[in-house]
Parts: structure tokens; sequence; C-alpha cells
């Protein structure tokens, strides 16, 4: 049976490994955290497990400006995506491509040499290259969470940690606390263990969470694995469409000592 008592012994296993590796690339944290938090999933399949985010910066204007117009379609297609692929020369853009595009097959790639066709010509009889798949929200925001610089880490049962590529505090009129993360992965994607116990699971290739805090930093946190992205037109910031009907992924936040 999971208990709080499995906390530190979690996080101070994870802290043995000096480096942490995040889709394929490898980050070690060397900046002090701006905000820490350690909680317990909740609703999931495979049981209450513990979890721990450390925020090292909070997003500019700027990329919170360049997240949103990447879910709306008004960013230029492949802005943000191309310089992820210039940094990495196919890091982390080549864990699937930017936009889920599949590589070109050996079919495809012969015929652009000509084949039987001619030279340059697709070979004869062959029907024409099919037009490109049309851009969507979550395509276009998953291209830009991977071109993104990382702004901290989330651990959880998992043997390595999701890099956060986005994180935005918004403190309410009554002194609470929301905050907006995303990964540029699926959590449970390295083990399944994120899976929802009910309920059909979203089909996002990021994850975005929200966590809703009192003014003490303790409450709850929701993500997209069970709930649909939208933006936030008061705020400017991507979130969570319908809050308040989704279940709790994270239970039990609360600041996380070092």
């Amino acid at each position: 049976m999971f208990t709080s008592r499995r906390i530190p012994r979690l996080f101070a296993a994870a802290a043995l490994a000096v480096a942490v590796t995040f889709g394929g690339a490898t980050a070690q944290n060397t900046t002090a955290p701006v905000a820490r938090f350690q909680a317990e999933t909740a609703g999931l399949a495979s049981g209450p497990a513990a979890v721990r985010i450390d925020i090292l910066a909070w997003s500019s204007d700027e990329d919170r400006g360049q997240f949103v117009d990447a879910w709306n379609l008004t960013a230029p297609a492949g802005g943000r995506s191309a310089a992820a692929g210039a940094r990495g020369g196919g890091g982390r853009g080549a864990r699937g491509g930017a936009a889920g595009e599949a590589p070109e097959s050996p079919a495809a790639q012969a015929g652009g040499r000509g084949a039987r066709g001619g030279r340059g010509g697709p070979p004869a009889g062959a029907s024409a290259t099919p037009a490109a798949a049309p851009r969507t929200p979550a395509g276009s925001l998953a291209a830009a969470l991977q071109a993104a610089d990382g702004v901290g880490y989330l651990w959880s049962s998992e043997s390595v940690g999701y890099a956060l590529r986005y994180a935005h505090r918004m403190t309410q009129a009554d002194g609470s606390v929301r905050i907006v993360l995303a990964t540029d992965r699926r959590l449970g994607s390295f083990n399944g263990s994120w899976k929802p116990a009910t309920g059909v699971p979203g089909d996002y290739a990021f994850t975005v969470i929200e966590l809703r805090l009192d003014p003490a930093m303790m409450g709850e946190g929701k993500t997209s694995l069970t709930g649909r992205v939208s933006i936030d037109g008061a705020a400017n910031t991507i979130a969570l469409e319908d809050y308040a009907v989704l279940p709790v992924t994270l239970k039990n936040v609360r600041p996380a000592h070092p």
C-alpha cells in the first residue's frame, strides 16, 4: 500500500542519478527552483504514487504568447519547431516528428529520384503525392513545446523524469493561486503508469497540468490526460477546459522543502 513515507525514499533514489534523461536529452539541475511541490497521484489505474515538481523559472510573457498563438494556429508553421531541430540536430525533434509526421518511406524516396517515371517525376501510373496533413491546434502546440527550453522538471514513479516546457503562475484576488504547467511528452509514455482508472484518456502527445492552490500553496491538480486543452482568454494562457468537472489527478499538492 502506498504511504507518504515512500516519498523521501523515492526522491532520494532519484537524486542518486546526477544526470536525468528527458526524452533523449540529458539535463542537470544546477539552478535553485523558484517553486517546488510534492503530491500524490489520484484516479490512476496503477494506484497512488509520489510526484515531485521543481519549477526553475516562470515562462516569459513572450513564451506564453507564443504557446497561445501555436494553439490558435496564428504562429508561423515550424517557427519554433525549426529552432529545435537546429539546436538538437534531430535531438528532441527526432522523437517522432515535431507535428507527428511519419518519416518518408523508402518507396516514396525512390519515387522522388525518378524511378521508371523519368528524372524527378513519380513512377509511371503512380498517384500524385498526397497533400500534407492540415495543421491542428494540438499538433502546433506540440511542436512549440518541443522547441521550447526547459523551465523545470516533474518526477514520478517512472525511472526518468519529464522536462517542463511551460510554467505560468496566476495569483487570484482571494490569494489563491493557479499554476499551469506543460511537458512536451505525455505523462506515462515511459511505462504507462499515468493511465486513468476510468473514462476515455485524452490523446495529446504532450501534457498540460493545472494546479489550484489556496493561499498556503496547498491544493490539487488536474491534467489533459482526462481533459481538453483550451485558451483562457482572460489570462492569455493555455489551460484546461472545464476545470471544475475534471477528475483530480494530483491530490495533496503542497510545498516541498529541500
